[in-house]
């Protein structure tokens, strides 16, 4: 039945490919073109063409370069293609754009709450514990029920022997 699923799903996704690879030929404007790249690059993630999505998603930053989600999108698929460059790369345009505008009120939070954590999850892994401890604190202002963020956290505190830190952080209590 999982199969079954998996492969309708599949077929739905490439159905939606085609789909806006349509509109893409046909709609002149730029909103519609940006949309329907973004929603293609989107599709081929879903089945797994990473190479097709990024290219889709350059395809839509081309349109609208200063458009977060985008840049989420080729963040995310960076990390689905192992390229950690390109991946961290992204997430920094995220935190830029998304901080850039302070009129938004909450509007780019789910993205700068995942491009602080995976940022500060890198900096853990080559060690740069007060960095990922900054990073992941961002994270935690933006979601502080993230369990996994919270872990990764107290670890990036204790890496850094900064355990008493680690205990004042309101998110300790």
């Amino acid at each position: 039945e999982d199969q079954r699923d998996a492969t309708e799903f599949a077929d739905v996704a490439q159905k939606a490919i085609v789909m806006f690879e349509k509109k893409v030929a046909c709609d002149t404007s730029s909103g519609y073109r940006f949309a329907s790249h973004l929603n293609s690059a989107m599709s081929y993630m879903q089945v797994k063409d990473f190479k097709s999505a990024e290219e889709q998603t350059l395809l839509s930053l081309e349109l609208r370069p200063g458009n977060v989600q985008g840049w989420v999108t080729l963040a995310q698929n960076y990390v689905q293609m192992g390229n950690l460059p390109k991946q961290r790369s992204a997430y920094k345009k995220v935190i830029e754009l998304g901080t850039a505008d302070t009129t938004v009120n909450g509007k780019y939070d789910r993205a700068l709450e995942e491009a602080y954590r995976m940022e500060g999850v890198q900096d853990l892994l080559v060690k740069k514990y007060s960095s990922s401890v900054d990073l992941l604190k961002k994270s935690i202002q933006l979601n502080p029920r993230h369990c996994n963020t919270l872990l990764l956290t107290a670890q990036a505190y204790h890496n850094s022997n900064n355990k008493d830190d680690m205990f004042r952080h309101p998110t300790a209590r």
